[in-house]
């Protein structure tokens, strides 16, 4: 079981929301996804790292900052610096990659208004734009794949 964060006024790197995405392309596996950029020492930051260290403590326990120095950074992980990649606005900043199995439905898109349902014939949310994510921090703890991960269940536009 994870832990849910409401992250509101982050920018959007990537968005797949309306058609789902493979991973690797031809993998069979597809998922939808959402890279919010993170400005560092924000309040969606905060919460985002208070979700990373309840999530492991409850999964490792006394083992939890050892494994926390195993996962902090590691581009294949949630949350990791921007400057791991090459894209404008990710220097300086934070990146939280989220994904949603097909398996769990379509995300939903929401405009400002929080309650009306967005198409995607809107462009609503686009990559740049601010959102409010809702998103689970959680940790698998066994097989090759251990680490702390992040999936998404709506996305909510906020601002051009």
């Amino acid at each position: 079981m994870g832990t849910k964060v409401k992250l509101k006024g982050v920018r959007v790197g990537f968005l797949d929301v309306y058609k789902p995405r493979e991973f690797e392309k031809g993998d069979g596996k597809p998922r939808y996804n959402a890279t919010a950029i993170v400005t560092p020492g924000s309040d969606a930051d905060k919460a985002i790292e208070a979700a990373i260290e309840a999530v492991a403590k409850e999964a490792w326990g006394a083992k939890a900052p050892e494994k926390l120095v195993e996962f902090r950074g590691n581009p294949k992980r949630c949350y990791a610096p921007g400057s791991i990649k090459s894209y404008e606005g990710y220097e300086g900043n934070k990146i939280l990659s989220a994904h949603r199995a097909v398996s769990q439905g379509a995300p939903r898109i929401l405009a400002a208004d929080g309650r009306t349902l967005l198409t995607v014939e809107t462009g609503l949310p686009y990559r740049g734009c601010y959102v409010v994510l809702y998103a689970e921090i959680y940790a698998l703890t066994t097989g090759k794949f251990q680490g702390i991960y992040a999936s998404f269940s709506d996305v909510q536009f906020m601002k051009h």
